[in-house]
Protein backbone atom coordinates (compact mmCIF):
# COMPACT_ATOMS: atom_id res chain seq x y z
CA UNK A 1 0.00 0.00 0.00
CA UNK A 2 1.05 3.40 -0.28
CA UNK A 3 1.89 5.98 2.06
CA UNK A 4 2.25 9.74 1.74
CA UNK A 5 4.16 11.40 4.62
CA UNK A 6 4.71 15.31 3.85
CA UNK A 7 6.74 17.00 6.11
CA UNK A 8 8.21 20.47 7.25
CA UNK A 9 10.26 22.07 9.96
CA UNK A 10 10.71 25.56 11.25
CA UNK A 11 13.71 26.38 12.57
CA UNK A 12 15.36 29.67 14.71
CA UNK A 13 18.76 30.66 13.99
CA UNK A 14 18.80 32.71 17.52
CA UNK A 15 17.80 30.14 19.62
CA UNK A 16 18.02 26.62 17.84
CA UNK A 17 14.56 26.06 18.82
CA UNK A 18 12.50 24.29 16.03
CA UNK A 19 9.10 22.00 15.56
CA UNK A 20 8.05 19.69 12.94
CA UNK A 21 4.87 19.39 10.77
CA UNK A 22 3.04 16.23 8.82
CA UNK A 23 0.58 15.28 7.15
CA UNK A 24 0.15 11.07 6.79
CA UNK A 25 -1.78 10.12 4.11
CA UNK A 26 -3.32 6.50 3.46
CA UNK A 27 -6.07 4.43 2.18
CA UNK A 28 -5.93 3.44 6.33
CA UNK A 29 -6.88 6.88 7.35
CA UNK A 30 -5.47 10.36 7.40
CA UNK A 31 -3.37 12.39 10.61
CA UNK A 32 -2.13 15.38 10.90
CA UNK A 33 1.20 16.02 13.34
CA UNK A 34 3.98 17.95 14.78
CA UNK A 35 5.37 18.90 17.61
CA UNK A 36 8.65 20.65 19.44
CA UNK A 37 12.49 19.18 19.58
CA UNK A 38 13.00 19.16 23.05
CA UNK A 39 16.92 19.80 22.44
CA UNK A 40 18.31 22.67 20.73
CA UNK A 41 18.67 21.95 16.47
CA UNK A 42 21.96 22.97 14.67
CA UNK A 43 20.80 24.02 11.57
CA UNK A 44 17.45 23.94 9.76
CA UNK A 45 18.35 20.80 7.57
CA UNK A 46 18.95 19.03 10.66
CA UNK A 47 15.58 20.29 11.77
CA UNK A 48 14.03 18.83 7.89
CA UNK A 49 15.75 15.26 8.74
CA UNK A 50 14.37 14.92 12.23
CA UNK A 51 10.96 15.94 11.27
CA UNK A 52 10.77 12.71 8.76
CA UNK A 53 12.00 11.10 10.41
CA UNK A 54 9.44 11.96 13.50
CA UNK A 55 6.55 12.15 11.03
CA UNK A 56 7.75 8.41 9.79
CA UNK A 57 7.40 7.15 13.29
CA UNK A 58 3.94 8.39 13.71
CA UNK A 59 2.54 6.60 10.74
CA UNK A 60 3.93 3.48 11.83
CA UNK A 61 2.84 3.71 16.14
CA UNK A 62 -0.53 5.52 14.30
CA UNK A 63 -1.23 2.10 12.46
CA UNK A 64 -0.98 3.97 8.97
CA UNK A 65 2.06 2.44 7.93
CA UNK A 66 2.54 -1.22 8.13
CA UNK A 67 5.17 -3.58 7.06
CA UNK A 68 6.14 -3.88 3.23
CA UNK A 69 4.29 -0.86 2.55
CA UNK A 70 5.77 1.96 0.18
CA UNK A 71 6.11 5.67 1.22
CA UNK A 72 6.24 8.60 -0.56
CA UNK A 73 7.66 11.09 1.32
CA UNK A 74 7.18 14.91 0.40
CA UNK A 75 9.56 17.47 1.46
CA UNK A 76 10.55 21.01 1.02
CA UNK A 77 14.29 20.58 1.74
CA UNK A 78 16.76 18.90 -1.01
CA UNK A 79 19.79 18.79 1.40
CA UNK A 80 17.22 16.52 3.63
CA UNK A 81 16.19 14.23 0.76
CA UNK A 82 20.32 14.29 -0.47
CA UNK A 83 21.00 12.79 3.03
CA UNK A 84 18.13 10.50 3.67
CA UNK A 85 18.45 8.97 0.33
CA UNK A 86 22.45 7.95 1.16
CA UNK A 87 23.69 10.61 -1.43
CA UNK A 88 25.33 13.52 1.43
CA UNK A 89 27.00 12.57 4.40
CA UNK A 90 25.71 14.03 7.72
CA UNK A 91 27.04 17.44 9.24
CA UNK A 92 26.41 16.48 13.13
CA UNK A 93 25.91 13.88 15.56
CA UNK A 94 22.22 14.65 15.85
CA UNK A 95 21.41 14.37 11.85
CA UNK A 96 24.12 11.02 11.72
CA UNK A 97 21.53 9.92 14.65
CA UNK A 98 18.26 10.19 13.16
CA UNK A 99 19.43 8.82 9.97
CA UNK A 100 20.53 5.57 11.56
CA UNK A 101 17.48 5.80 13.46
CA UNK A 102 15.04 6.13 9.83
CA UNK A 103 17.02 3.76 8.38
CA UNK A 104 16.64 1.26 11.20
CA UNK A 105 12.66 2.10 10.90
CA UNK A 106 12.99 1.56 7.23
CA UNK A 107 14.58 -1.85 7.19
CA UNK A 108 13.09 -3.30 10.24
CA UNK A 109 9.28 -2.39 8.69
CA UNK A 110 11.00 -3.48 5.10
CA UNK A 111 9.72 -0.16 3.59
CA UNK A 112 10.27 0.70 0.20
CA UNK A 113 10.65 4.83 0.56
CA UNK A 114 10.42 7.40 -2.53
CA UNK A 115 11.17 11.20 -2.15
CA UNK A 116 9.73 14.24 -4.03
CA UNK A 117 10.62 17.70 -3.50
CA UNK A 118 7.83 19.78 -2.99
CA UNK A 119 8.19 23.60 -3.91
CA UNK A 120 7.55 25.57 -0.48
CA UNK A 121 5.60 28.96 0.05
CA UNK A 122 3.58 28.81 -3.27
CA UNK A 123 0.21 30.04 -3.76
CA UNK A 124 -0.27 26.57 -6.22
CA UNK A 125 -3.80 24.55 -5.33
CA UNK A 126 -2.96 21.27 -5.49
CA UNK A 127 -3.61 19.20 -2.39
CA UNK A 128 0.68 19.13 -1.84
CA UNK A 129 1.29 22.73 -1.96
CA UNK A 130 -1.77 22.95 0.65
CA UNK A 131 -0.37 20.21 2.91
CA UNK A 132 2.50 21.90 2.96
CA UNK A 133 1.67 24.82 3.79
CA UNK A 134 -0.41 23.41 6.82
CA UNK A 135 2.77 21.65 7.76
CA UNK A 136 4.57 24.58 7.74
CA UNK A 137 1.83 26.42 9.51
CA UNK A 138 2.21 23.67 12.55
CA UNK A 139 5.51 23.75 12.27
CA UNK A 140 6.03 27.44 13.20
CA UNK A 141 3.38 27.20 16.12
CA UNK A 142 6.02 24.27 17.57
CA UNK A 143 8.94 25.87 17.22
CA UNK A 144 7.33 29.44 18.54
CA UNK A 145 6.54 26.86 21.27
CA UNK A 146 9.95 25.88 21.97
CA UNK A 147 11.51 29.07 21.19
CA UNK A 148 9.54 30.66 24.10
CA UNK A 149 10.45 27.65 26.50
CA UNK A 150 14.15 28.08 25.60
CA UNK A 151 13.76 31.51 26.27
CA UNK A 152 11.92 31.56 29.40
CA UNK A 153 14.77 29.23 31.11
CA UNK A 154 17.52 31.23 29.85
CA UNK A 155 15.64 34.37 31.68
CA UNK A 156 15.46 32.13 34.44
CA UNK A 157 18.94 31.34 34.77
CA UNK A 158 20.08 34.98 34.40
CA UNK A 159 17.55 36.27 36.88
CA UNK A 160 19.26 33.27 39.20
CA UNK A 161 22.55 34.12 37.95
CA UNK A 162 22.04 37.78 39.34
CA UNK A 163 20.63 36.59 42.58
CA UNK A 164 23.73 34.59 43.28
CA UNK A 165 26.48 37.40 42.16
CA UNK A 166 24.24 39.55 44.20
CA UNK A 167 24.19 37.47 47.57
CA UNK A 168 27.78 36.64 46.59
CA UNK A 169 29.08 40.15 47.91
CA UNK A 170 26.89 39.59 51.29
CA UNK A 171 24.64 42.39 52.59
CA UNK A 172 24.24 45.73 51.35
CA UNK A 173 25.07 48.27 53.88
CA UNK A 174 22.46 50.90 54.26
CA UNK A 175 23.52 54.65 55.16
CA UNK A 176 21.27 56.65 57.41
CA UNK A 177 20.78 60.09 56.78
CA UNK A 178 21.28 62.24 59.81
CA UNK A 179 17.97 63.74 59.80
CA UNK A 180 16.05 60.10 59.96
CA UNK A 181 17.73 59.23 62.88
Amino acid sequence: MLVTILTDASWCPQTKAAGWGAWIATDRGKKQTGGAFKSMVPCNTTAEVLAITHALYKAITNGLLFKNDTVLIQTDSIPAISLLSTTRRSSNQLEADSLFYFMNLCLDNNLTVHFKHVKAHTNREEARFKANTLCDAIAKNFMRTARKKLQNEANASKRTDKTTKFSSYGKRKVRRSARFN
